[in-house]
């Protein structure tokens, strides 16, 4: 047996692995979570969090991952041009963005006319990651010329492989909330 990690070689003509510590110890994922083994070599796991929490263990009760509305018209990407559609009478509350074709609020500025709209809404900042928690961001909208024509403020939360949005009424008229 070898003690110096540095001469040890891989052998591909045998499959060997040594035992070590187990990253999935007892109880280290919260709320229900299960723990999954990354790497046995490094130590490395990832807690598969049961709906409604987040966090490296777990550890966040996030309701707004669980109590939310679903956009999920297909005419919401950019994909499809002019239109009339708006969200001026979009009840204020969380929402996800989920179709076939969108996961996600776009995050970059694109011209007027897109998403069946006229004036197009975009997400001014990158999306947060779990371990930021709900942040606050701005949506603008891009219309004569300008990308932030004008903007709305709204709130930001990742869940367990989606976004999550807390969205208020856009201006009055064709302003739409755009997502790819």
């Amino acid at each position: 047996m070898h003690s110096d990690a540095a001469k040890l070689a891989a052998n591909y003509q045998s499959h060997h692995y040594s035992l070590s510590q187990n990253s999935c110890g007892a109880e280290i994922c919260s709320s229900h979570g299960k723990c999954r083994a990354i790497s046995f070599r490094n130590g490395t796991f990832e807690c598969v969090c049961h709906p409604g929490y987040v966090g490296k263990h777990c550890e966040i009760a996030a309701p707004e991952c669980l109590n939310h509305e679903v956009l999920s018209e297909p005419d919401r990407t950019i994909s499809y041009g002019r239109g009339k559609k708006k969200d001026g009478s979009l009840i204020p509350g969380w929402y996800r963005f989920q179709s076939y074709s969108y996961k996600k609020m776009l995050n970059y500025c694109v011209g007027e006319h897109q998403c069946r709209t006229d004036l197009t809404g975009w997400l001014n900042g990158p999306h947060p990651s779990i371990e930021d928690g709900i942040v606050d961001r701005e949506v603008c909208f891009f219309g004569y010329g300008k990308c932030c024509y004008k903007r709305v403020h709204i709130r930001v939360r990742k869940c367990n492989g989606f976004y999550v949005y807390f969205l208020k009424p856009s201006p009055p008229g064709n302003f739409r909330y755009c997502a790819v």
